[in-house]
């Protein structure tokens, strides 16, 4: 990459993330800190941006949940989820990590709003480690 449109700025990050980083980048043969963070930084906008679309835009993808299983009663939730928001989820596969561990992956197609309503709803059930997205606006 050319210096020209390039701009230098300063970040403030706990001394173990640094660490963390600078590991991960030379095993993964990551030349610099500033690419590294270029390439998180373009992941973090790539995750996200779908959460500023206009509540009618159209959006398509997966949603990722990893959850303890037998924790509450999350895995009645998540088919009742399922049933509730059939006009966005066209797709879902659930698969056991370890004997308490699952990960279930919800495809979507729909509404910002909808999914906006679907996450929302799935990170509010205790049992739930995780959730990622990777959606785009269509």
């Amino acid at each position: 990459m050319s210096s020209e449109g390039v701009v230098r700025t300063g970040i403030s990050l706990p001394k173990k993330l640094l660490d963390r980083l600078d590991e991960l980048r030379r095993n993964l043969g990551i030349e610099s800190r500033s690419k590294a963070i270029q390439e998180a930084i373009n992941a973090f906008i790539s995750e996200r941006t779908w959460l500023l679309g206009k509540e009618e835009a159209v959006i398509a993808g997966s949603v990722t949940i990893f959850y303890t299983h037998g924790k509450g009663d999350v895995e009645r939730r998540l088919v009742e989820l399922q049933h509730f928001f059939l006009d966005l989820i066209r797709s879902t596969t659930h698969v056991h990590v370890t004997e308490d561990k699952c990960m279930e992956v919800i495809l979507v197609v729909g509404s910002v709003k909808k999914l906006r309503d679907l996450v929302s709803y799935i990170e509010t059930l205790k049992a739930v480690e995780e959730v990622r997205t990777s959606l785009h606006i269509v």
